[in-house]
């Protein structure tokens, strides 16, 4: 809660499992900005992550079937969108992913369509926001993506065939708002930055830490072979490896390019690029973050 404290808002405690807390938590309220998940892109544990985005979802719109607030921000994610194996592709907003490679994926996709059915049964206008990869400071626990920046930032000499959006934390939060004041309900809204290739995100690292590192992409048919000695591996052991075959199938080749037109068309959405933020934010990461230094 560390992050909260120095802002100018008044802080109630409630359980989005709880419907009763719910409740209490809507009564009076003109917005609602629902963003409640857990954010967790390695477990293999389904159970806390689809439970806490689609019983909590149900909850929510429960809760504002009662209280009728004039309006509901929704927060999915672009992994409701999906990805894409050409790097020249970019998914917009009319595109629906069904890839439940991670317990995080579908919790965000079946939450999302949860989301869209409870709101036309109780004819609440609400207005989909869909974040990309979010980077940004004041995360004291460390979320996924600022994992992955600070794990880039101490060796960026090697990465993968691939490509991700990523988004200053800030940006999407100026993007829920100008949803909540522009956006038309029952549409999505993609809240990006600048789209990567993983060895140009690598590259940006490197110039903001001002160091002079080569970065190489490892050949997709070297870690091919590394996958089949760990599918032997875990055959025999019946332990889980870190590269196999289908572990190498969602994470490597995949490209999570987004156009962001509708945004910046109709909430005048206008995110930084990437080279704006990346050094003040390792600077706070290696600072702050618990275990980063």
């Amino acid at each position: 809660m560390q992050h909260l404290n120095e802002l100018p808002i008044e802080l109630s405690r409630g359980d989005i499992l709880d419907p009763a807390s719910v409740l209490k938590a809507l009564d009076c309220v003109h917005t609602v900005f629902h963003a409640a998940a857990v954010y967790d892109t390695s477990s293999t544990d389904a159970s806390a992550i689809v439970k806490t985005a689609v019983e909590g979802t149900t909850n929510l719109f429960e809760a504002a079937a009662r209280t009728r607030p004039k309006q509901i921000v929704y927060t999915s994610s672009v992994v409701a969108v999906g990805r894409s194996r050409n790097p020249n592709i970019l998914l917009d907003e009319t595109y629906f992913s069904h890839d439940f490679s991670y317990p995080y994926y579908r919790a965000k996709i079946e939450s999302e369509e949860l989301a869209t059915e409870l709101a036309a049964k109780h004819s609440l206008p609400t207005v989909f926001c869909l974040p990309a990869v979010v980077l940004g400071g004041g995360d004291y626990k460390v979320t996924p993506s600022n994992r992955m920046l600070l794990n880039v930032s101490r060796r960026p000499f090697a990465c993968v065939d691939g490509g991700a959006c990523y988004v200053h934390v800030e940006d999407v939060a100026t993007g829920h708002l100008l949803a909540s004041e522009k956006g038309k309900p029952g549409e999505r809204y993609i809240l990006g930055g600048d789209n990567l290739l993983h060895r140009e995100f690598a590259k940006l690292v490197v110039r903001a830490q001002r160091r002079s590192v080569p970065v190489v992409q490892i050949p997709t048919r070297f870690l091919h072979a590394a996958a089949t000695v760990g599918d032997m591996v875990e055959r025999v052991t019946h332990r889980p490896m870190p590269l196999t075959h289908d572990r190498l199938e969602k994470a490597v080749g995949r490209f999570g390019f987004y156009d962001l037109t509708k945004a910046r068309r109709e909430l005048g959405y206008s995110p930084r690029g990437a080279d704006a933020y990346l050094a003040e934010l390792l600077e706070w990461l290696h600072q702050h973050a618990p275990g980063a230094a």
